[in-house]
Parts: C-alpha cells; structure tokens; sequence
C-alpha cells in the first residue's frame, strides 16, 4: 500500500529546533470569513498573542487563508499551530457560533537559508496585491511584521536586504 504525500513536514524536524518557517492556514471550505474585520481582528490578535514566545517575523491575513512567517523556538509546529488554531477557533465562535473555522491542516516550509527570509516575507506581504484587493501592500491592514513593529512604504526599499542578520533580529534563529 502507498502512502499518502503529505504536505507538512514531519515534528522530528521541529522538536528541539529553531527553525524559520513559512506556515499557510486556510479556512475551512476555503469560506472568507476571515474577510469580516470584526474576525480578521481576533486572527491578528492571535498572531500576536504567538509573537511572545515565537518570534512572528510577518503575517497576512486574507479573507480565506492567513500566512505566517514565524520561528518555532523549539516547538513542535504541530503543537504550536494546534493552540493557535484552537485559542482563534474559539474566539471565533463567540460571534459566529457553529462556523467551522480551519482546514483541518495547515502547509509548511522551511526557510533554510537566511538568505531566504526576505523573499519570503516580501511573497506574503505581497499577497493581497497578487490578489487584487489592494493597489499597494502597506494599504491593506491585515498584514505585519512583529520583529520590527511598525512598517511603512519603505520597508522593501532596504537599501541591503540580505545584510539583515535574522539570527539577531529573531534571537538566535535557527
């Protein structure tokens, strides 16, 4: 018998490890009611409740998926997204009661290589652009950066990107 490809990594590769990692998280039936601000709001809450103990180095939050960038500082990422899913799940019920929230899973991938963290985060805050809900990123209020606070126009206007030492920045990376 074949076994089914899965699409997330085993939690051998996180248990332990530091790793940067590029998660997207879909709603269930792909429905966009992350699209409501009233429940984007508690999504972004989440996220940033998360930021506390894994670093969040950038997110976006669109009406039927949300993207992380995050650091799982050791932690199973299943474990780690499990609390996430269920702390948003039951906010989330509060004001729409019986909505199944999540897909079931989730998509990951590492980020191996510093040189790849700002590619990265530029592709997820690029995302309600590609999308067409906005004419330009820092319009759309949805997304953010965590490990820098506040982020304009200019963020991508770096005049050297890849002289970021994540490591620092996220407090010993991976």
């Amino acid at each position: 018998m074949q076994r089914r490809k899965t699409h997330r990594l085993s939690d051998e590769v996180f248990e332990g490890q530091n790793h940067i990692v590029s998660v997207t998280v879909c709603t269930a039936e792909r429905s966009r009611w992350m699209g409501d601000p009233d429940l984007a709001s508690i999504v972004r809450d989440g996220i940033l409740e998360l930021h506390v103990d894994h670093r969040v180095v950038g997110f976006c939050i669109m009406p039927d998926h949300a993207h992380l960038l995050i650091c799982n500082a050791g932690t199973k990422l299943s474990t780690l997204m499990r609390g996430f899913k269920g702390r948003i799940s039951r906010r989330v019920r509060l004001k729409k009661p019986g909505l199944t929230v999540w897909h079931s899973s989730y998509w990951d991938h590492i980020v191996r290589r510093e040189e790849g963290l700002y590619p990265t985060l530029q592709y997820i805050l690029q995302n309600p652009v590609r999308a067409g809900l906005v004419e330009f990123w820092w319009d759309y209020k949805w997304l953010g950066v965590p490990i820098f606070g506040e982020i304009d126009k200019d963020f991508f206007n770096c005049p050297s990107p890849e002289n970021i030492v994540w490591r620092e920045v996220l407090g010993g990376g991976h």
